[in-house]
């Protein structure tokens, strides 16, 4: 561990966005600051060797985590070698966290961030064919329809029906596009190869893996993009979100995100309860999805980690 400066230096270096500079060119540059050659010997580290990551990870100080996180995911994403950033840090989350499995890849622990981050960057394409035909036609091309269920947002509580019914309907149609042979084809091999790893680590230590890769895929992957759609290239051509749309694509996250959660609508927003039947409904079709989003139809689960 060393003292400010270097850890800052650390940090800047790894988050670095500038790629202007070549390998060579770079190493030149190292030459001339010792700092810069020790933490570009300390990436090259990470390049080879899951441990690494995971013990920078076990044992960084839990007020400088963040400041660890950030640095990694920059290095990853900036040298593009993801694979041993990865695998360390799960490694890292399922260890730390064995004796309370509903922690694990929850919040913003440090394998959550750098995964999510990895899949935004490696699944933009993926986005983009899963959701963007569904936004157009069914909430774009229909700027009346309404799927609020909130008495407190309802101009008149008796359209609540009616909107349940429109928010099923468009449920439905979201999991049946999301679960479909052509989305699973089209889910990109190396997030599922972490997918799989995920499964493994959840063999080995006796864990529930459905939660874990729904809260990842779900929750952290698809979610974000269909709340904001036009930041993630969603959206067609000259299309517009109005604020009700932006609502109905809010309220159709949360159905989606207790799907992937295998949870169901409570006390805090019971007036989505009515939406419990169609969670339960459909909760065996997601598991099969998630289940099968971690078979690498190659080479099967057990080397899932090779091909991150």
């Amino acid at each position: 561990r060393g003292g400010g400066e270097e850890e800052s230096s650390f940090v800047s270096i790894a988050s670095s966005d500038d790629t202007r500079h070549s390998t060579s060119e770079r190493h030149i540059f190292a030459c001339y600051n010792p700092i810069y050659a020790l933490y570009e010997r300390i990436g090259l580290l990470f390049l080879n060797d899951a441990r690494y990551a995971r013990c920078i990870i076990e044992f960084a100080p839990r007020d400088k985590i963040d400041q660890v996180t950030v640095a990694l995911t920059a290095f990853a994403k900036n040298s593009d070698c993801w694979q041993h950033i990865l695998v360390g840090s799960l490694q890292a989350e399922f260890d730390q966290n064995a004796e309370r499995p509903e922690t694990i890849l929850r919040a913003v622990s440090p394998a959550a961030r750098i995964i999510a981050e990895y899949m935004r960057v490696k699944g933009k394409e993926f986005l983009e064919f899963l959701l963007r035909d569904f936004i157009q036609d069914e909430i774009c091309a229909h700027p009346h329809l309404s799927l609020e269920l909130d008495p407190s947002k309802l101009e008149d509580p008796s359209h609540g029906v009616r909107n349940l019914g429109r928010l099923t309907e468009l449920s439905d149609k979201l999991v049946t596009r999301i679960t479909s042979p052509e989305a699973l084809e089209a889910l990109p091999e190396c997030i599922r190869a972490v997918c799989g790893y995920i499964h493994r680590l959840c063999l080995e230590h006796r864990i529930n893996e459905a939660p874990l890769v729904g809260g990842l895929l779900l929750l952290r992957f698809i979610n974000p993009a269909l709340v904001s759609p036009d930041s993630f290239h969603c959206l067609g051509q000259g299309s517009v979100l109005s604020p009700s749309q932006r609502r109905n694509l809010v309220v159709l996250s949360k159905v989606l995100q207790n799907l992937g959660n295998e949870a169901i609508f409570g006390e805090k927003e019971r007036y989505m309860a009515p939406l419990n039947g169609f969670i339960a409904s459909h909760q065996a079709s997601i598991r099969i999805f998630l289940q099968s989003v971690g078979v690498d139809k190659q080479i099967g689960r057990a080397s899932c980690r090779e091909r991150v």
